[in-house]
């Protein structure tokens, strides 16, 4: 009977197919168990180190960890965790659209509750945050504040609150310098060794968080002083027209190709810090009797073809009696062409070269950060004195206008230099400080053709600057361009 146990056959062997595969299918395989294990242990780990570097403000590799968590597990239980801990370093950094764009996904994924309004909160923040961003076509108002009072103020929100009340819309954080003329060479105390430096981080976040721009402001030949891998071969070279000796100076040679290399790296950090903006400042100009290194005079010599020695140059041309240039930079007169020539060509070069290198350091950052605004703070004679500011500070005006400055910070003061701190108020008499600053910006918008790329630096307070525009009418050109206050003169009363 052969076809009764075929057909016995034909029932049980799909009963035994679908005991076999029930079994296999009701219990994981003991590798299906380790994959999921080694699974949430890489996920626990990405999470872990992010929260380390989040504490450490590290937010850079923040980012990076958790992209690449949210592209590998995009299923991940964790992936709300992982996504609001990336939106808090993109806003932390000041990328604030991408920031936005996770909280936005974030909310999508929330059931309603406390963390779905809160999260709704910072969506709103942003959003206002970002229509207050400054355009190169808008007047801007910053508030002026240096590194050591940083802190206090970023913690100070009452204050903060009260600058964006009054129309504020930047704070620039002014890096100063160590160093001082006529010091030691390297005897200054190192910004990093200063523990604000390290609060850095945390106060620009804490001014981002009330929609507030932040800039920061840098001399060039101080940025040493941020860095203990600084070398006293870097060091400029100064002449001393009185010992008639080239002496080491206490601020850093820009032309020292070594030193470029550590200017980068210190702008670059700065930077991704997610800092709006850099303005070189002028606290510390190029001065006519600095730049003289063996490798800056060996670098003219070989341009011009010429033996140019800092002793010839102003013994023999520019300081002699009946030179065209006097020592004092305001006088001129007639003298022997071959040695004014070489004079002029020497402060020419030294400008060009400076501005040079200043483009060359916003290339690099433009690479990695297209836009991050840059500006230039120059000296009152750059713009009414021309050859006076070539000569005393390195400065071209005509020329850094060709670079890609977004704006130039200036101070109506003119024949006295640049201070970091205003004089004091009650000692400015406004209808001169009207009359100086009108003469600047009626000159520089012939230039810039847009007054809001003019920052002006005020010397008094809001209410008192509001006053002193309305009662004259040669003050209404301070309502077309940016202005800079002090922050204490600004809130005062």
């Amino acid at each position: 009977m052969p076809h009764i146990f075929a057909a016995k056959y034909v029932l049980v062997i799909p009963v035994l197919i679908y005991l076999l595969v029930s079994a296999g299918c009701g219990k994981p395989s003991h590798r299906q168990d380790k994959s999921e294990d080694l699974d949430r242990q890489a996920q626990e780990q990405i999470l872990r180190k992010a929260r380390v570097d989040f504490d450490k403000g590290r937010d850079a590799e923040v980012i990076k960890d958790l992209e690449r968590f949210l592209s590998d597990y995009s299923r991940s239980p964790r992936e709300r965790e992982a996504r609001r801990l990336l939106a808090q370093s993109y806003e932390r950094s000041g990328k604030f659209q991408a920031a936005l764009k996770q909280y936005k996904i974030l909310s999508q994924k929330l059931s309603p509750g406390q963390e779905k309004k809160e999260v709704a909160k910072r969506i709103d923040e942003l959003e206002q945050r970002l229509t207050k961003v400054r355009t190169e076509s808008e007047p801007t108002k910053v508030v002026r504040t240096s590194l050591s009072q940083v802190y206090p103020v970023a913690n100070d929100p009452p204050t903060l609150k009260r600058l964006v009340q009054e129309g504020v819309t930047g704070v620039l954080i002014d890096f100063g310098c160590p160093a001082k003329a006529g010091q030691q060479p390297m005897t200054a105390v190192k910004t990093s060794d200063v523990s604000t430096q390290s609060q850095l981080p945390l106060s620009v976040a804490q001014i981002h968080r009330h929609g507030l721009l932040v800039f920061v402001g840098i001399n060039l030949r101080c940025l040493g002083y941020l860095d203990s891998r600084s070398k006293k071969q870097w060091l400029d070279g100064s002449y001393n027209p009185v010992s008639r000796k080239v002496q080491l100076s206490p601020y850093f040679d820009i032309f020292h190709p070594q030193y470029q290399k550590l200017m980068a790296y210190e702008i670059k950090r700065l930077t991704d810090l997610g800092i709006d903006g850099v303005v070189f400042l002028a606290e510390v100009p190029l001065g006519r009797y600095d730049g003289f290194t063996p490798g800056s005079v060996n670098t003219f010599n070989k341009t011009f073809h010429t033996n140019m020695n800092p002793h010839t140059l102003f013994e023999n041309g520019a300081n002699k009696r009946n030179s065209q240039f006097s020592p004092d930079g305001n006088q001129y007169a007639e003298g022997s062409m071959s040695e004014i020539s070489e004079f002029w060509r020497w402060a020419g070069w030294k400008a060009r070269q400076r501005l040079t290198i200043m483009q060359g350091l916003m290339d690099q950052v433009h690479e990695q950060k297209p836009g991050l605004p840059f500006g230039l703070e120059l000296h009152p004679e750059s713009i009414v004195d021309p050859l006076g500011a070539l000569t005393q500070y390195s400065e071209d005006f005509l020329e850094a206008k060709q670079k890609s400055f977004m704006f130039f910070l200036v101070t109506p003061q003119a024949g006295r230099n640049i201070q970091l701190q205003h004089s004091p108020a009650n000692s400015i008499d406004p209808e001169d400080f009207f009359k100086q600053s009108r003469t600047m910006v009626d000159r520089m918008t012939l230039v810039l053709q847009n007054p809001a790329r003019i920052w002006l630096s005020i010397p008094w307070g809001k209410k008192t600057t509001l006053t002193l525009v309305s009662a004259s009418h040669k003050a209404r050109h301070l309502e077309k361009v940016s202005q800079s206050y002090d922050l204490q003169t600004f809130l005062d009363k």
